[in-house]
């Protein structure tokens, strides 16, 4: 019996980290838009029994041709984002799987430094201070039983998304590039993205 692999062929394609080093800046939105597919396709494979990816990082996150781009949630063209090698770093190999929500994190504090602040709206600014307050602590929680779900967290940051939106008077907006980076073996109480 012969098993095989189908996968989409993304053309021209490039990682995440190759992406960010030939693009120098992006916007928040990629930034959200790329967490929001990860988060995504965990949540679907959780649902068809696929426990974990097991190997998240920037080389397996994929961005497909810009010239098949959609519309992201702030109405301007996006890239389509593909996860790449997702289920082989459960395949009973030699290597123990990686916890998925760390390397969502280390993706996070990667993609940080190259949002573009000269484009951001005063709401995009409130949408990322709260993704790095809220979600940063909810990716380090050392206990499974206390972990939340993907779909949970895609709540979290559409919540996150519609209270930046309906704006809040008079809170200045920091600068994101202040916060300390987000570390998994700190105390998961004071836990921040960069």
């Amino acid at each position: 019996m012969c098993q095989y692999t189908v996968w989409d062929y993304i053309a021209p394609g490039e990682n995440l980290k190759q992406h960010l080093q030939r693009k120098k800046s992006i916007e928040i939105s990629f930034l959200f838009g790329v967490v929001d597919s990860i988060l995504r396709v965990l949540h679907a494979c959780k649902e068809q029994g696929v426990l974990r990816h097991g190997d998240l990082h920037s080389g397996n996150i994929l961005i497909g041709d810009e010239t098949r781009a959609k519309l992201d949630d702030s109405l301007k063209p996006r890239a389509p984002i593909y996860i790449s090698d997702f289920g082989y770093g459960v395949t009973g190999g030699a290597k123990v799987p990686k916890d998925d929500y760390d390397g969502l994190a280390k993706i996070i504090n990667e993609m940080i430094p190259h949002v573009e602040d000269a484009k951001a709206t005063a709401t995009q600014r409130k949408m990322l201070r709260s993704l790095k307050s809220d979600l940063g602590k909810l990716l380090c929680e050392a206990n499974a039983n206390e972990r939340r779900p993907p779909l949970e967290i895609l709540q979290l940051i559409r919540d996150i998304k519609m209270t930046a939106q309906a704006g809040e008077p008079g809170r200045p907006v920091p600068d994101h590039r202040t916060s300390p980076p987000i570390n998994p073996r700190m105390d998961r109480a004071s836990v921040s993205f960069r």
